[in-house]
């Protein structure tokens, strides 16, 4: 049983540009872990957005089963997570993220320690000021609330921070501090532990780079700030029809993306180094992935959210054992197992770990939820009815160069080619869709109110 177990999640990362790192990274602390552990060639995430996706890893069940497919959801109260199970084998659970869907509000309830605000304030006893004023009345509506603050200087770093996050990218989305806490909080006992660390940096690359120390930082920002003014801020408007994007624009855009993970590369090796100091890093589980992935036009969708095409729901996924086990995986895997090899890494078998590719179910899935429609009033414009459609992926083991499509009532047979293209193909596919469906134990969702300061966040990072 591994005494540290690391749960790391770099979101928004597509796997064909992870890949595209790895190729160009040399000795770093993903090429290495690259090398030294089981990585998953065709992982697939349960949902091509954050909230399910998360719920899946830690609850092993698909969206409709664990109930937290909106916004305004939670996983459902009845279904046990891996914070339950960490807690009865005796693990603390430590989560260090900017995520506000990961929080006990949304079902992700038990940690002994947890923050997910750290895009949001540096200091948690100070204010984090917020206007929707625009020029000197954003300043004087800042300055009012900075002064009537009881904890004021507190506040006035609060807010400079804030304002640096979404200006000249002159400061990350937290995962400095998110790593430094991580650090630290495992120093203070040194009993088994879980490490939860979600990185947003890859998550908001389309807004703002977090580079560290590079002057071209502003200039490149105003390129990005362009870009980005033409797709809709987090792309939205692209389903209204109202902006497009090139190839040039595109590369652009993987380009930022690769920088945003070397960023992130380097406070891995930072923590990686520390659990080595604290020799806690020959017997830990680590595992790493991507919540989703992201599109860039392909299919004309920019973003996440809206579809289940291969840039959106395929993944990096790797798994450093204690037992020192490496290889590739070239079967369909998902996310979803992430919780059944964390369970049988702390005793607990389900039956089925991602490290044995024997446990592994035949179908593997991937649907949207229905979470663009929460979006769709606040657009500008007539929406495509391919964007209000139910979507759902199968993969099946047998075939690696297939999937079955349901597109609200209409079944596809996909064709899947390199650099995550695809394309319909003659072919049955109802029967595959209709059978992984047929297979869900669909829950009640579980509605919550969401308070203030969640849905500011989530207005940041553009899911409302």
């Amino acid at each position: 049983m591994a005494d540290t177990i690391v749960l790391v999640v770099l979101d928004s990362v597509r796997y064909d540009i992870f890949e595209d790192y790895l190729n160009e990274a040399s000795g770093t602390f993903l090429s290495t872990l690259a090398t030294d552990s089981v990585s998953f060639d065709r992982a697939v995430t349960p949902a091509p957005w954050s909230l399910p996706a998360h719920a899946s890893m830690f609850t092993g069940k698909y969206p409709r089963e664990h109930g937290a497919t909106n916004a305004d959801t939670a996983i459902h109260p009845q279904i046990p997570t891996l914070l339950t199970r960490l807690g009865d084998a005796g693990y603390r659970t430590g989560c260090f993220t900017s995520n506000p869907f990961v929080h006990p509000d949304y079902g992700f309830e038990g940690w002994d320690h947890h923050r997910n605000n750290y895009s949001e304030k540096i200091y948690e006893k100070g204010g984090a000021p917020e206007s929707d004023e625009a020029g000197i009345g954003e300043l004087v509506d800042g300055a009012r609330q900075v002064i009537s603050h009881q904890h004021t200087f507190r506040t006035f770093v609060n807010a400079t921070y804030r304002k640096l996050r979404t200006g000249p990218s002159l400061v990350d989305d937290g995962g400095r501090r998110m790593v430094t806490d991580a650090v630290n909080w495992l120093s203070e006992d040194d009993s088994d532990s879980f490490v939860f660390l979600n990185f947003m940096e890859t998550h908001d690359y389309h807004r703002r780079l977090s580079r560290w120390g590079r002057i071209k930082n502003i200039a490149e920002n105003g390129r990005l700030s362009e870009l980005n003014s033409r797709v809709g801020g987090a792309g939205i408007q692209y389903y209204a029809g109202n902006s497009t994007i090139d190839e040039t624009d595109r590369e652009f855009y993987r380009k930022v993306m690769r920088d945003e993970i070397g960023y992130v590369d380097k406070l891995l090796q930072q923590f990686w180094r520390a659990l080595e100091r604290q020799e806690r890093a020959e017997d830990c589980l680590f595992v790493l992935c991507a919540d989703h992935g992201e599109g860039l036009g392909e299919g004309d969708i920019v973003y996440h959210l809206a579809g289940v095409t291969e840039p959106l729901v395929r993944v990096p996924l790797f798994v450093r054992s204690p037992d020192q086990q490496d290889g590739r995986i070239e079967r369909w895997s998902s996310l979803v197992w992430i919780y059944d090899t964390i369970c049988r890494e702390i005793g607990i078998d389900t039956g089925l770990t991602l490290l044995e590719e024997s446990t592994y179910p035949d179908l593997v899935g991937s649907e949207n939820t229905n979470r663009l429609q929460d979006l769709l009033g606040e657009i500008d414009g007539d929406v495509s009815d391919q964007y209000l459609q139910k979507r759902v992926a199968v993969y099946q083991a047998a075939d690696r160069d297939h999937k079955s499509v349901r597109l609200e009532d209409t079944y596809e047979r996909r064709k899947l080619g390199s650099g995550l293209t695809e394309w319909t193909v003659d072919g049955d596919a109802r029967a595959l869709v209709d059978q992984f469906e047929d297979s869900l134990e669909v829950t009640d969702e579980t509605h919550m109110d969401v308070d203030d300061a969640t849905r500011s966040r989530l207005e940041d990072f553009g899911y409302l």
